[in-house]
Formats: C-alpha cells, structure tokens, sequence
C-alpha cells in the first residue's frame, strides 16, 4: 500500500526529537511493507525572515526506508492561525504536485493533528480523491485555545475523514464535540521497545535519581517537580533529580533550583538524543512528569520499556498509561501532591518490579502491537 503521510510538526536540525513518534510510525509501516512517504511544510512569519532565508533542512531524503520531501514557506503578513493554515496546505499541495502525483498512486493519507496536517488532507482528497485518516495529538482541545475560525475548519475536515483517532480516551473526550457523534477509535502511540531495554542503576551509585525529559514549556510542568523536589529532598544529596531537555523556560527553571537552594542536587541534561535518553532511562530509578496538559506522553512508555516507575499527573493521556503496578497519578498543578508521591514512591520502591513493568508496556504499547492495529485499519478503508 502506498501511504503519505503528513505530520503537523517534524524534526528538525535543531530539535531531532520534535516529532519523534510521527517518524517512528513511519517506519515501523515501511518495515511492514507498505511504501511511505513524508510530507512536511516548515512555515515562517515574516517577523522570522531571518530564519527563512537560513533555513537549511534537507528538502528531499530518504530515511530508513521513508522517502521525505519538505519545503519552506512565508506566511502572508498578518494573516494569523488560519494564514498558517492555508501556507501549510499550499505547500503541501506543491510537493504533492511536484514529487508524487507522477511517480505513484497514493492509496491513503495518515494525517497527525487536525492543525494543520488534517486540513492539507481534505485539501488533497478534495482535488485528488484519495482518502484520508487523521490521528489527533493536539493539547489545545483541552484548553481551548482554538479560535472559531479554526474550530470550524477542524470540524469540517474530522467530517470529511474516513477515520478519526485519539492517542489516549483522554482526547477522545476532549473531541467528541467536534465530532458530530462520528466514531472516534483509541491507539496510543507505539514505542519500539527494542531500543528501550531493562537497564539496571550502578550498585556504585547510592543516589535516588528521578529523571524528567521533556521540551522545557511551561505545559510541561518542570516548575512543578522542582519545587515539589526541592519541598520533599532538599538537603539530602542522597536525592538527585535530573533534567533532560532545552526549551524557552530553561533559564527561568535553573535560577528556581538556585532561588530554592538546590542547584547542586538538579542536573540539566540538555537536549538529548534518541540515544542518550535510552542511557539516561536506563540508569534512572524513577521518571517524573508533571505535565499541566498531555494528550499521551511517550516519554512515560520509554520509561515504562525500561522497567522504570512512573510518575504522571491526571491530563487524560496519562490516565491510560499508570497502573498500580508502574507508578502513581498525582492532581495537575498540586506541588503538595506530588512531593508526597515522590516520597512514597521511594518508600515503596521495592514493590516495583522491572520486569512486569516492561510487560505490561510490551502488551499494550509495543510497535508491533500498535501498528498492526493502524495496518488493518487502513486495509478496512482502501481494501
């Protein structure tokens, strides 16, 4: 079968892990036989001219087995959301045009995220006929921060979709009232399990290491664990917390660690790649975090592969995710709630057993488990 498919963000140079799951989907399908192909559209305001004329990502490429095509594209001047919108689809449109609609017939299209990958794919199934899937992500439907232009359009192309997926029965909620009672089925997003592996922490090091990776937003929540860190263990450097990402909030959360009188007990990691996270995973005995909204979490099923306990806050995404036997959810934005967890985790740690928790993680959220639940999805629309 030959699949396109169209991510809402992607990877880039400077962020290799934006996107991650999008790309790992897209070659874990390669791997099942099916021939895939990315369509990507980096978009700029005319305030980041600079950008755009720096911009130096590969605009075609194969990688693992997935051809890429990208391009970059100017927003209209004071065109807004729907500007990005309709910059998005155009570009989209044009690499159609350019690279696939004279070398292969696409058999269907997997859109991630209505904004704006869902509307590029009721624009192609409007002038080409080609169906289309769309599998939400998005955040904001819990928040609210569309405006009703874009409420409308999303409504419009979930309509025109021949099949709608929510990450987590969290966001399926959140949808429904875009939906018009249309069907709305549950995958979570896969992780290859082959990469994260049981790791065991240094009998050398007697230290207690949380680890929390993530881009640093304030969505994220990093605020949160570092104070609920600093209320429960500072002082005692037999208690380490360790912090992998970069972000726009860095600078503000590493003077918190010194405004609170822990700097020595919290490490920034920086940005890491796919492998450092295996490594840093691995060596950890426990992943904290306390996102503030979070439609899945991927970060908690690699932590999961690796046998690691888990703490996560009630978002709907990670609802689906803990059990009793790999970790604990804790209030949103409840520091007191989660420095109490964090406590009883460490307390309780023994009762955590690595190798059922990777189990129940292989069971549930495995590539091969995932992917052969959108593989019979997409022979169910096309066959």
């Amino acid at each position: 079968m030959n699949i396109l498919i169209i991510p809402s963000w992607y990877h880039t140079k400077n962020n290799m892990t934006l996107g991650s799951f999008f790309k790992e989907q897209a070659e874990a399908l390669a791997e099942l036989g099916h021939d895939v192909t990315v369509l990507y559209v980096d978009r700029f305001g005319v305030s980041y001219l600079k950008k755009y004329i720096s911009y130096c990502e590969r605009t075609e490429y194969t990688d693992n087995n997935v051809k890429v095509y990208r391009k970059k594209k100017l927003r209209k001047l004071k065109s807004g959301p729907i500007g990005d919108c309709y910059s998005f689809a155009n570009g989209i449109l044009e690499l159609y045009e350019k690279y696939i609609k004279h070398t292969k017939q696409i058999d269907l299209i997997h859109a991630h995220s209505c904004l704006w990958a869902g509307y590029a794919a009721m624009n192609l199934k409007e002038k080409y006929g080609i169906p289309y899937v769309i599998t939400e992500h998005f955040t904001g439907y819990s928040r609210n921060m569309m405006n009703d232009d874009e409420k409308a359009l999303i409504r419009v192309q979930i309509s025109k979709a021949d099949k709608l997926i929510a990450v987590s029965e969290g966001l399926k909620k959140d949808l429904q009232p875009y939906c018009n009672k249309k069907e709305i089925e549950v995958i979570p997003n896969m992780v290859d399990v082959s990469r994260f592996k049981l790791g065991e922490v240094s009998e050398s090091n007697k230290k207690f290491v949380f680890l929390s990776i993530c881009y640093l937003m304030y969505k994220k929540g990093i605020d949160i664990l570092i104070n609920a860190f600093a209320k429960a263990f500072k002082g005692d450097n037999n208690f380490q917390l360790y912090i992998g990402g970069d972000g726009e909030e860095k600078e503000k959360l590493i003077q918190l660690t010194i405004s609170l009188g822990i700097k020595e007990q919290v490490k920034f990691l920086g940005e890491l790649d796919r492998e450092s996270v295996v490594k840093e995973m691995q060596n950890c005995n426990a992943f904290v975090l306390p996102s503030r909204f979070e439609t899945f979490g991927v970060v908690f099923i690699e932590a999961l592969a690796c046998g690691k306990p888990i703490i996560a806050s009630k978002t709907g995404g990670p609802d689906n995710i803990v059990r009793d036997i790999n970790g604990y959810l804790v209030d949103v934005g409840d520091i007191d709630d989660l420095f109490r967890t964090m406590i009883k985790l460490v307390n309780e740690y023994k009762k955590f057993e690595s190798f059922t928790i990777r189990k129940d993680c292989i069971e549930r959220f495995s590539k091969e488990n995932v992917i052969n639940r959108i593989d019979q999805m997409y022979k169910k629309i096309v066959l």
